[in-house]
């Protein structure tokens, strides 16, 4: 999967500036338990219709849509997460125990 986002290139002159944003939804109800809003999540079956100029609005809506919950798995993870330098597969581990997450 991946995650929708927009980029731009705006130049003025000698002035450059390149955005990105991660385009969100409102949560689902497994992920509304953390957080209101969520990464539009892509799935590798659409990865063409989004990224084509082309693409008419009807079904570019249909992607941007929360992704179903059943498809998600959710579980505390340990405060590891919490440090951008940890980029460790045990990251990813459910939390051991509860004092673990904090």
């Amino acid at each position: 999967f991946s995650l929708a986002g927009l980029w731009e290139k705006w130049e003025s002159g000698s002035t450059v500036i390149e955005s990105f944003t991660i385009i969100t939804v409102t949560a689902g109800q497994k992920v509304a338990a953390i957080h209101k809003r969520m990464p539009v999540i892509i799935p590798e079956a659409d990865y063409r219709r989004w990224l084509d100029p082309a693409s008419p609005q009807r079904v570019l809506s249909r992607i941007l849509r929360s992704f179903p919950d059943e498809q998600l798995s959710a579980y505390p993870v340990s405060s590891l997460v919490n440090n951008p330098a940890n980029d460790i597969p045990e990251c990813l581990l459910p939390a051991s125990t509860p004092e673990a997450q904090w």
